[in-house]
């Protein structure tokens, strides 16, 4: 079984606590969330194994 996530890839803090626990990049999606100033961040999509 594994877990999946997405988190914003300027979101440096989650990406250190994410890869700490044992999460690994899958993959992207360009332009993924809106910003409240109207600019756009790409997702990083990641994985881990559950137990």
């Amino acid at each position: 079984r594994r877990v999946h996530l997405e988190v914003d890839d300027g979101n440096a803090p989650a990406l250190a606590l994410y890869r700490r626990l044992g999460f690994t990049e899958t993959g992207r999606r360009a332009s993924y969330y809106a910003r409240p100033d109207g600019s756009r961040a790409n997702a990083i999509m990641m994985q881990a194994a559950l137990g």
